[in-house]
Parts: C-alpha cells; structure tokens; sequence
C-alpha cells in the first residue's frame, strides 16, 4: 500500500540521533477473526500497529471521525428498501494505510520495527501514510474519502455528517453512501 517505507540500518542511525522524539514502537496484534456462517471456524489475523500514546504530535492532532447514528442507519436502510434498490455493505481493506500522505508539520513519524516484521535489525520504518494505532488515523481515512466522494459528486447530509448523497441533473436521488470508519453501505437506482 506504501503506507510505509523501510528505512536500512545505515540510514536509519544517523535518524535516530537526530529524532529521538520522532520515533515511536509498535507491536503486532493477533486475534481469531469470528466468519460468518454456522460452525464457520475463526481465523487467525495479524495486524501491525504503531503505538499512538506514543506520538510526539498527539497534543496537537485533530481525532474525531464522525460515525453515524443508530437511527441514521436505519432511516438510511428504510430510504433504499423503499426505493428498492440492491445494497452492498463494504468493507475498505487496509484503510487507514490507503489516506492520504502523513503530513506532519514537526516531520516525520518513525517506528520501532517490532518481532513478526522479520527486518534487518537496526531498521527504522518510516510513516508515509496513517497506521492502525495512529491516534489521527480514522479522521484522516474519514478526510480521504469524503475527499473522494466529493469529487464524484456526492454531498454530505446537513444533519448525518456520515451519510453522503448523489443527485442527477434534475434533483433525483441516485446515490447513497453511508460510512462508518472503514465499513460503507451503498445503494444507488439502476441507471447509477
């Protein structure tokens, strides 16, 4: 995804005198993953995540991603089962690795490469994107794509900052998106 970039040892010493304060640690976490379906075994996952209590920025970042209403989301269901149209429920792999660049005004962010990365010891991995753990990564995945949506002509709902619409010309509803971190639900009339 190029969220990140591998940083050589050699390169990396010379980073670590200078930025200290620039560098956090991270861990892998590991769970069983429920799947869906009667006697559907779990599955194991592993996830890298950087540390964010650690994050030299955190006093000044910007953190709250919207998430929607219960009622929000049933009203949204209630619009596409009466408009009849077919609903795909989504879920972005990977999000918060596919924002937009990191853009830290004090620089970069680096970390600690942490066991189960099997890098050459000595290596630093810089931030190049938002990471899981990353206090500001769900706002900034949250910016991406309503970004995003914006280009393609959507419009974010007066009173649900989560639920995002698509008109044509003549003010027919078209499109709907409604976004709760990295899961979407979208529906949208046959001709979309």
């Amino acid at each position: 995804s190029r969220a990140v970039r591998i940083i050589a040892p050699k390169e990396a010493t010379p980073i670590r005198r200078r930025f200290p304060d620039r560098i956090i640690s991270s861990r892998m976490v590991r769970r069983l993953k429920p799947q869906e379906g009667v006697g559907s075994e779990p599955l194991p996952k592993s996830r890298w995540c950087v540390r964010g209590h650690q994050d030299p920025d955190s006093e000044d970042l910007h953190v709250y991603a919207p998430t929607p209403q219960t009622e929000s989301i049933m009203v949204t269901l209630q619009i596409i089962s009466s408009l009849r149209w077919d609903l795909e429920v989504a879920d972005a792999k990977n999000a918060f690795c596919q924002s937009d660049p990191l853009h830290r005004p004090k620089g970069a962010i680096y970390c600690e490469p942490c066991e189960g990365l099997y890098l050459e010891p000595g290596s630093l991995i810089e931030l190049v994107a938002p990471v899981y753990g990353l206090n500001d990564a769900p706002v900034l995945w949250h910016r991406t794509l309503t970004n995003w949506l914006s280009e393609e002509g959507f419009e974010k709902n007066l009173l649900e900052p989560c639920l995002w619409s698509k008109r044509d010309r003549g003010g027919d509803l078209q499109a709907l998106v409604l976004l709760e971190v990295d899961d979407l639900i979208f529906a949208a009339d046959s001709n979309y």
